[in-house]
C-alpha cells in the first residue's frame, strides 16, 4: 500500500497530463488519463517494474492514439477551415459578380440616361428652332398681308377718288349741259316770241350749233 500511496504520488500523472495537455485536450480527459495512470499504479496485483511497463506501454498507446486523434482533428478542422474558406471566397465571388453586374447596369443606365438627355436635349434645341423659323414666316407672312391689305385699301382709295372725281367733272358737264340747253330754249323762245334781237353772226353759228 505505501508503494501504492507512493505511486499515487508520484509525478507521472501530472507529467503525462501537462504533456497531454500540449495535445490539446480537455480537463476531463487528463484527468481521465491520471485516474487509469493512477490506478495502473496502484494495482496490487503488479509489481513496481511491471507497473511502471504497464504505464509506458499504455502511456505511449495513448500517446499515439492522441496524436492520431490530434492529426485526425486537425484534419477535420483544416478540411473544415478550407471548405469555409472556399465557401467565402464562393459568396465573396458572387459578391463581387453581382456588384460587377450591377456596377456595369448602373454605367450602363447611367450611359442611356445621358444619351436620353442629350437626344432630349436636341429636340428640344430642334422644336425651338422651328418654333423660331416658323414664328419669324408667320410674322413676315402677317406682314406681307398687311402690306397687301394697305395697298389694296390704298388702290381703291385712289380708284375711289378717281371715280368720284370723274363723276363730279361728269355731273359737271352735265350740268353745263343742261344750263346750255335751259338757255338755248329760253333764247330760242325769247327769239320766236320777238322779245329778242336777232343775234350777231357769231351768235347764230353758236345758237346754231
Amino acid at each position: 500500500m505505501a508503494n501504492a500511496s507512493n505511486a499515487k504520488d508520484s509525478p507521472v500523472p501530472s507529467i503525462f497530463s501537462s504533456t497531454r495537455h500540449r495535445f490539446g485536450m480537455t480537463t476531463k480527459q487528463r484527468n481521465d488519463v491520471a485516474t487509469r495512470m493512477s490506478t495502473i499504479l496502484s494495482s496490487p496485483s503488479l509489481s513496481g517494474s511491471q507497473r511502471w511497463s504497464e504505464l509506458a506501454e499504455r502511456y505511449d498507446r495513448e500517446i499515439k492514439e492522441l496524436q492520431e486523434e490530434c492529426q485526425t482533428a486537425e484534419m477535420k478542422r483544416v478540411e473544415t477551415a478550407r471548405q469555409v474558406l472556399q465557401s467565402i471566397e464562393e459568396e465573396r465571388a458572387k459578391v463581387d459578380e453581382t456588384f460587377r453586374k450591377l456596377k456595369a447596369e448602373a454605367v450602363s443606365a447611367k450611359t442611356k440616361l445621358g444619351a436620353k438627355k442629350a437626344e432630349m436635349e436636341e429636340k428640344k434645341r430642334e422644336m425651338e428652332e422651328n418654333e423660331r423659323v416658323e414664328r419669324e414666316q408667320l410674322v413676315r407672312e402677317r406682314e406681307e398681308l398687311e402690306k397687301q391689305e394697305a395697298e389694296r385699301r390704298e388702290r381703291q382709295r385712289r380708284e375711289r377718288e378717281e371715280k368720284e372725281m370723274k363723276e363730279k367733272e361728269r355731273m359737271k358737264r352735265v350740268q353745263r349741259e343742261l344750263d346750255e340747253a335751259k338757255r338755248a330754249e329760253e333764247k330760242a323762245r325769247l327769239w320766236v316770241s320777238g322779245d329778242w334781237r336777232m343775234p350777231s353772226e357769231t351768235q347764230g353759228r353758236r345758237f346754231k350749233d
